[in-house]
């Protein structure tokens, strides 16, 4: 009996680490982010997110230790997804590294344009570790025709040249 709750303790475990991808992916598509109808609020709080102040989302992940993601749309087509859980960072950036073409930026950071299947004129910067708010980093910004810094559309130069 003891053997049998372990492993369904374990498979739910795992399964918390995967809501985070899983919330994140959805989230590219079918323009949730870069709306005038709040479906990336509506979005997140039904996938248990608390709405913080007007632009900030937060949710507790309970696995063996507690994990934080939080996700801020100061901008209405763009969000800053931050998370403190390195595996939920490295999930992210291996499917969307694997998946979409990489563009450098005029300061050769890397950055992915995604349009392809659900999934259209999204570009996702991976920040990394930021040691002053000790969580890992993804600017995503969806629309890119016209937008600021560091998504400048005419900073971006392909790769090889």
């Amino acid at each position: 009996m003891k053997r049998v709750l372990l492993f369904i303790m374990l498979l739910s475990a795992g399964n918390v680490v995967l809501a985070q991808h899983d919330v994140f992916m959805q989230m590219l598509e079918n323009k949730k982010i870069c709306n005038k109808e709040d479906m990336l609020t509506y979005f997140l709080q039904t996938n248990s997110f608390q709405r913080r102040a007007n632009s900030y989302y937060h949710h507790y992940y309970a696995n063996k230790e507690l994990f934080t993601t939080t996700i801020v749309n100061d901008n209405e087509c763009y969000i800053t997804y931050q998370t403190d859980n390195v595996r939920d960072y490295n999930a992210i950036k291996k499917d969307i590294t694997a998946t979409y073409p990489r563009e450098l930026a005029a300061d050769k950071s890397p950055s992915y344009i995604c349009n392809r299947g659900r999934v259209k004129d999204v570009q996702i910067i991976f920040k990394g570790y930021s040691e002053t708010a000790k969580v890992y980093e993804i600017l995503v910004y969806q629309n890119p025709v016209q937008h600021e810094l560091p998504y400048n559309q005419s900073d971006r130069v392909r790769v090889g040249r």
